[in-house]
């Protein structure tokens, strides 16, 4: 792929659509915490599947991902169905409309930054 892509997810009738997009846009986009935490400290909020999210606001990808690591996280990754049916949900309850995906724009073919 392009080097300037990088990929984000949008909401459309209950389903998610993956979509490119200059990396440089400003986007919103989510963190999760890779290990379980059992409590989510506020202003994080507990996900099924997902352990604890943080929702951010129109940053570029490469901002997001700093903004993820710095707070122990990462940009949200999708690996099942199932995933996706619970992070659409979360994105209608809390109004977002698109997020970035944590996929590394250098990669081809396209590899979560998680590995």
């Amino acid at each position: 792929g392009k080097s300037t892509d990088c990929m984000k997810v949008y909401s459309k009738n209950s389903t998610l659509y993956f979509e490119g997009g200059p990396c440089t846009e400003e986007n919103p986009f989510l963190c999760e915490l890779p290990a379980r935490e059992l409590i989510c400290k506020d202003p994080w909020k507990a996900m099924p599947l997902f352990s604890c999210l943080l929702i951010g606001w129109n940053y570029t990808f490469e901002e997001s991902r700093k903004y993820c690591v710095e707070n122990d996280g990462i940009v949200v990754e999708l690996w099942s169905e199932m995933e996706d049916h619970h992070l659409q949900k979360f994105m209608r309850l809390n109004k977002l409309k698109e997020v970035w995906m944590g996929i590394d724009p250098n990669s081809d073919p396209l590899e979560w930054l998680s590995g």
